[in-house]
């Protein structure tokens, strides 16, 4: 049986654009669960015996990272392609016009609008995760910024691998979203066009 998220986009859309992309459409709910685990796990940082927690990751981490990733994303073109990265990527169909108004939705405005929003409610609900997990282990938080005096810029080793594991999951999110919701609409006005002629 397929998963109804398939149903979403039509068989002769679908082949317009890369199954990688579709993916995201595909399988939304893993994408963003993974991106959420990734993203609470690094910015909290581990559970171990001596564990390193930093209050300044727990709190400040689900503002900076959704947001970091939503000025990147939304500073660069973005374009839907074909193909997957391990085989070639090429462009779309440019003289098919249904292709085209996807990539014109790629660069639009309410695509970037969405990112924000979806990157807003991110980052309450990390910060939401994050700030119970600093309440239940306010015991073992420290509130150490990295600088060359505490030597904390070189050895605070989960700080570095909990913000990256912060940025990742909070791309895959975000990304995944901004493809997901591209997809999407572009499938659901393809239908709205269709009816139209008709």
């Amino acid at each position: 049986m397929r998963a109804p998220s398939k149903v979403v986009i039509p068989p002769e859309l679908r082949r317009k654009v890369s199954p990688g992309l579709l993916m995201f459409v595909d399988e939304r709910r893993a994408v963003k669960g993974l991106g959420l685990l990734f993203a609470a796990f690094g910015l909290c940082g581990p559970f171990v015996k001596h564990p390193d927690h930093n209050g300044f990751m727990c709190l400040l981490g689900p503002w900076i990272c959704p947001t970091l990733v939503t000025l990147f994303w939304s500073s660069v073109p973005h374009r839907p392609y074909r193909g997957q990265i391990y085989t070639g990527m090429h462009d779309v169909d440019a003289s098919d016009p249904a292709v085209m108004r996807l990539v014109e939705l790629y660069k639009s405005a309410d695509a970037r609008r969405h990112m924000w929003r979806e990157s807003l409610v991110l980052s309450g609900t990390l910060f939401a995760i994050l700030g119970s997990a600093a309440f239940l282990l306010r015991d073992s938080l420290n509130w150490d910024l990295p600088s060359s005096q505490n030597g904390y810029l070189w050895t605070g080793h989960w700080f570095w691998i909990g913000l990256t594991l912060g940025f990742i999951g909070s791309f895959l999110i975000l990304a995944g979203g901004y493809t997901n919701w591209c997809l999407t609409t572009w499938a659901r006005r393809e239908a709205d066009h269709q009816l139209g002629k008709e």
